[in-house]
């Protein structure tokens, strides 16, 4: 992995790091970032600019040791999606209780506010604006109590006001973050991110990613940058699970979907749509209606497991995918 030379932005908290082999990208307290192109680097670095530094957030309230591990997956559509009503149906179905570690894994939150910077740098034509109907909820106010992980990758759209915002990846968990890292995809269409974190479920680590590929056939570019760094890790006795927004035009026939299918195993969620036509500009004619959205694990999640999809999308665009594992000391 290459890196590019140093720019300081105090705004960001962040800064790039001069060109090395193995090294960061930017720097972060909180945060290890990897870039995993240098082609395209001035692109990036614009967008980088014109959003606002990531947000890591401390869980503010203690629970009993888990017996349980449930991994949300699901792209909120800016904020459209309501976690509340689905926290509510997965405790209502007793999927989730106060014994349960919860980690949501999200594609599209959003900030909305003075932490999103007020100038776009000059010749950055930013994403339109995604704005769904009805009540938004901004990541903050989506973890709530919960430890929150959260990267932007774009603006949403140009407003410059007091109500101009970025949307990205988050992961949010019942328990404690940590290992923050953030890993900067090639530029397709758009600027991407995934987001990782390690979370101690009943004393051990287990490694999530929180990603989403772009529209266009730039999707598998990324995807395959992503395995790349995935692979060892994939390898190594930690485990892991990876999930999110593939845009897989093709479905499991697309490359982006058999890019990360190399390096980790798919847990099957099932086999029916998880998107609905979007009723927006930035995606291609044509748009196949079906199943973009998808969860994999490594060889070190053992033991008995269950996933599937939800035929609610609570506000979204999306149906949330649900994981479910029951912990036990000779397997957890």
């Amino acid at each position: 992995m290459l890196c590019v030379s140093a720019l300081a932005d105090p705004a960001h908290g962040v800064r790039a790091t001069q060109m090395t082999p193995a090294a960061t990208c930017r720097e972060h307290p909180e945060v290890t970032w990897t870039c995993t192109s240098t082609d395209d680097r001035p692109t990036l670095d614009l967008w980088w600019k014109s959003v606002g530094s990531p947000v890591v957030q401390p869980r503010t309230a203690e629970r009993a040791a888990p017996t349980r591990l449930v991994v949300v997956s699901w792209n909120v559509h800016v904020g459209g999606g309501q976690l509340k009503d689905l926290a509510a149906r997965l405790e209502a179905t007793h999927v989730i209780d106060g014994r349960t570690a919860v980690v949501y894994l999200l594609q599209e939150t959003f900030r909305r506010g003075a932490d999103v910077p007020e100038t776009i740098p000059p010749g950055l034509k930013v994403p339109t604006r995604i704005e769904p109907t009805g009540t938004r909820t901004q990541v903050s106010a989506l973890a709530g109590t919960m430890a929150a992980f959260y990267v932007p990758s774009m603006r949403n759209g140009p407003d410059i006001d007091e109500s101009r915002e970025d949307r990205g990846n988050a992961i949010l968990s019942t328990e404690p973050l940590e290992d923050l890292a953030a890993i900067e995809l090639p530029f397709g269409r758009q600027r991407r991110v995934a987001v990782m974190a390690t979370v101690r479920v009943a004393g051990r680590p287990y490694r999530f990613v929180s990603l989403h590929f772009d529209t266009n056939r730039d999707r598998a570019r990324q995807a395959r940058d992503l395995a790349k760094v995935l692979e060892p890790l994939a390898a190594a006795g930690t485990p892991l699970i990876a999930a999110g927004d593939f845009n897989s035009l093709r479905g499991r026939r697309d490359g982006a979907h058999e890019a990360i299918a190399a390096v980790l195993h798919e847990d099957d969620c099932g086999s029916g749509w998880t998107n609905v036509w979007p009723h927006r500009l930035d995606v291609p004619f044509g748009w196949w209606r079906g199943r973009i959205d998808y969860l994999f694990t490594n060889g070190a999640v053992t033991g008995s497991r269950s996933c599937r999809t939800l035929d609610d999308r609570f506000g979204s665009d999306h149906a949330p995918l649900v994981w479910e594992r029951a912990l036990d000391q000779a397997s957890n």
